[in-house]
């Protein structure tokens, strides 16, 4: 680009996108604090959705299959989603098909933490603590009580 041109927001919008998903309102903020106008941002980001660049559906799916594999529960990424412009019904679409497998990565992150086995069902303090661990990462009382228990009977090799 030359010595005092700009790029537009569109192009700025690419050039975002290009780099990695972004949720519309996230784009957005990032287009207006970058000095764009509102009017010249809104039909940027118009072009770009018709044009498939920017999708809020494939974002979401994106921040829930990352937060997911880091050992985060549907409750943070919810409230996650939220602050991306994202409201309860596409969270519900996106985190739907995990619903049975929030104990299993819940499970997982507490053997990898803390071990599992007979010697972490016999230490309270330490199933205390990998229950708070659960629970501050947005699982639900349930699933930590389900995961806690299957932590408790998996084998340690």
């Amino acid at each position: 680009m030359s010595v005092g041109r700009r790029r537009t927001a569109l192009q700025q919008g690419i050039a975002y996108l290009s780099r990695r998903e972004y949720s519309r309102q996230e784009l957005s903020r990032r287009l207006i604090d970058c000095g764009y106008e509102t009017s010249e941002v809104g039909t940027a980001l118009d072009r770009l959705v018709a044009e498939g660049w920017q999708d809020d559906t494939r974002f979401a799916q994106a921040l829930v299959r990352m937060r997911a594999g880091s050992g985060y529960g549907p409750l943070r990424i919810r409230h996650e989603l939220s602050k991306h412009g994202l409201g309860d019904r596409m969270a519900d679409q996106i985190l739907d098909p995990y619903g049975p497998r929030w104990t299993d990565i819940a499970t997982e992150w507490v053997v990898r933490r803390y071990g599992g086995g007979a010697e972490f069902a016999a230490d309270h303090a330490m199933r205390r603590k990998a229950g708070d661990f659960l629970l501050r990462r947005g699982f639900e009382v349930g699933v930590m009580h389900n995961a806690l228990r299957a932590a408790a009977e998996t084998e340690i090799a």
